[in-house]
């Protein structure tokens, strides 16, 4: 079994076909560096480090209530900068449109290396996640809607043929204890 990595740019574009079988994916948002000049280039990678894309991570209870108190945790990450060993290796990458090029290229891929933004099973991944998530049916979708458009995420997943499709139960709460979602309804 592989993992499949696919832009949702492309699946909303309908220029791959996300498969019918069962299977675990998870969501991530996507690294998007800007080739076009170098200095969108270095500002594309600015804006990543200082954390001006990222997502707040939200743990909503299903009750919304904890004992007395009313629970909802907004959370950021760090604030961050290039260090000084760094800028010179980005200045390099930044010198041609092909290094820039092969360089947003590469971070897209890298995507699916951060904290996955939400983790999730299917018997169908096509009709969880085309029909269920991009047509604005479930609550994980709703979230993104807020804060984020779906053309701005990547989705990964792992298909599940050879074995019974009850299997994505034990590996969507594997995958979701081991990495912790930004999005999280329930793990277990």
């Amino acid at each position: 079994m592989a993992i499949t990595v696919l832009d949702v740019r492309d699946i909303i574009n309908r220029s791959v076909s996300v498969p019918t079988c069962a299977g675990v994916y998870a969501w991530y948002r996507r690294l998007d560096l800007n080739p076009s000049s170098r200095k969108n280039f270095l500002n594309s990678i600015e804006q990543i480090m200082t954390g001006n894309m990222w997502l707040p991570i939200e743990v909503p209870s299903k009750s919304g209530t904890i004992g007395p108190y009313r629970v909802r945790a907004v959370l950021s990450p760090p604030r961050r900068k290039l260090t000084g060993r760094k800028i010179p290796i980005a200045e390099a990458l930044s010198a041609t449109s092909a290094s820039r090029a092969a360089m947003s290229r590469l971070a897209v891929d890298a995507s699916a290396l951060q904290s996955p933004l939400y983790i999730g099973r299917a018997v169908n991944l096509r009709t969880r996640i085309v029909q269920g998530h991009l047509q604005n049916r479930t609550d994980f979708s709703r979230w993104v809607t807020r804060y984020v458009s779906f053309s701005q995420l990547i989705v990964a997943f792992v298909e599940i043929t050879s074995l019974p499709p009850n299997t994505c139960e034990i590996l969507e709460s594997l995958v979701g204890t081991a990495g912790f979602p930004s999005y999280a309804r329930r793990i277990g």
